[in-house]
């Protein structure tokens, strides 16, 4: 289709052809590991990559490359690679690039999954991690030294809502010829498109809106194709792909992503199931639609709370005096998000007494469902986050976090009343 076309159209009919799958109007569920070669020439050609086709699952399928496609779309990329899920995205990504010795720059209030990856895994293979504030432009530039090899951040940081400025960053790992990647799992290319600010790759965890029900895990990362990567810094890149020629020779531009299937797939497994690209297809036709709701109930409630007496505080872009509304403002489409953080008077009891107390709201870990869910990240997802380092970014003691569903918004609000007032 059109690349011309607007995001709704893109999310309801991608790139599919029916032509191509034997006039199918809906994305065919190819739940097949391998696949039948022609002859020895032809799978020799395949395994090489001197001609485009299937080879096993880890490597690619036909439901997983729609998918790819989709997302490759609604973030106006160049390429993208479907992943078991978010973290599997995050950890071949980083394979596919660092090497022991690097390092990478990243914001100080990413998802827990993330710093403990970057915390406790990657100096395990002596990749380190420095980290700034992301609302402090000036702490960037600082935290760049000669093994800085990579910028992460994460726009509508999981659970802090923090949204950096993309393009103020971007012009800064320009500058000092660092690629720059950008996790918009919680933004969404329905309200955020980090290529557009200067991004050179996004990392998703579709298992979030892009799902959009809970019922799958799943990641992508999608390249750009604007950074130039140089021998000197990022030599993995120009090692060899099958055939003896460097994977840059080889592929130019698509060198990353061919490398990320042809290299990491292949020697780690972390491959996208086809049902859950299958899955993942369906919730994309409608996620567009999703978020709309998602976000105006957000907004309802987050006034709700802001306004309730036994409310201490709500933390959510949408507000004026929330330190990232400016950016929120500039880079999320007119909305401000679906996810919100708030405390009750009476402090971690009362937090306590609120989640188990809920019936219309879930108590889950989950985020970007249609049903709204609530946790408390402290005890949860960010357990294992230094507790300083947690409570310095705002993820306190009595931190609720809540993913805003689609329900009826009058619903949600009557249940939120009558739990807190019985506190």
């Amino acid at each position: 289709m059109s690349e011309n076309y607007s995001i709704e159209t893109h999310c309801v009919h991608g790139a599919y052809n029916p032509h191509d799958h034997n006039r199918a109007r809906g994305m065919p569920l190819y739940q097949s590991a391998g696949f039948v070669y022609d002859s020895v020439d032809h799978a020799s050609k395949l395994f090489s990559f001197d001609e485009p086709g299937y080879i096993y699952m880890r490597l690619g399928n036909p439901t997983v490359d729609e998918a790819e496609k989709r997302i490759t779309l609604l973030e106006g990329g160049r390429s993208a690679v479907g992943f078991a899920s978010g973290m599997a995205a995050l950890t071949g990504f980083v394979l596919n690039m660092l090497r022991p010795g690097d390092e990478i720059l990243a914001a100080n209030c990413l998802y827990g999954g993330s710093m403990g990856l970057l915390n406790d895994t990657l100096p395990t293979l002596n990749i380190k991690t420095r980290f700034f504030n992301p609302l402090d432009i000036k702490s960037v530039e600082k935290e760049i030294t000669p093994a800085t090899r990579l910028i992460l951040v994460e726009n509508l940081a999981n659970p802090t809502l923090v949204v950096p400025d993309v393009a103020a960053i971007s012009t800064i790992a320009k500058r000092h010829r660092l690629p720059l990647l950008v996790d918009n799992t919680i933004a969404t290319p329905f309200l955020a498109k980090p290529i557009v600010h200067g991004a050179d790759f996004i990392l998703h965890s579709c298992t979030k809106y892009l799902e959009g029900h809970g019922n799958i895990i799943g990641g992508f990362i999608v390249d750009a194709g604007t950074f130039a990567f140089d021998k000197e810094r990022y030599p993995l890149l120009f090692d060899d792909a099958p055939g003896g020629i460097s994977f840059m020779d080889k592929f130019g531009k698509d060198a990353f992503t061919m490398r990320l299937k042809g290299k990491v797939l292949m020697n780690t497994g972390g491959c996208m199931a086809p049902f859950h690209a299958y899955m993942l297809l369906h919730g994309m036709e409608s996620f567009h639609v999703r978020m709309e709701r998602h976000c105006t109930n957000a907004a309802a409630i987050a006034t709700f709370l802001s306004q309730h007496e036994k409310i201490a505080w709500v933390n959510y872009p949408g507000f004026s005096g929330h330190p990232s509304h400016d950016n929120a403002q500039r880079y999320l489409n007119g909305y401000f998000g679906a996810m919100m953080g708030f405390g009750i008077k009476g402090g971690y009891d009362a937090c306590k007494s609120f989640i188990n107390s809920v019936k219309l709201l879930t108590h889950s870990t989950n985020i970007g469902d249609t049903k709204t869910l609530v946790i408390h990240p402290a005890s949860t997802t960010h357990r294992n986050v230094d507790s300083q380092e947690r409570m310095k970014n705002g993820i306190t003691d009595d931190f609720i976090r809540m993913s805003v569903g689609i329900e009826n918004v009058n619903d949600l609000i009557t249940e939120l009343d009558k739990v807190i007032q019985s506190l």
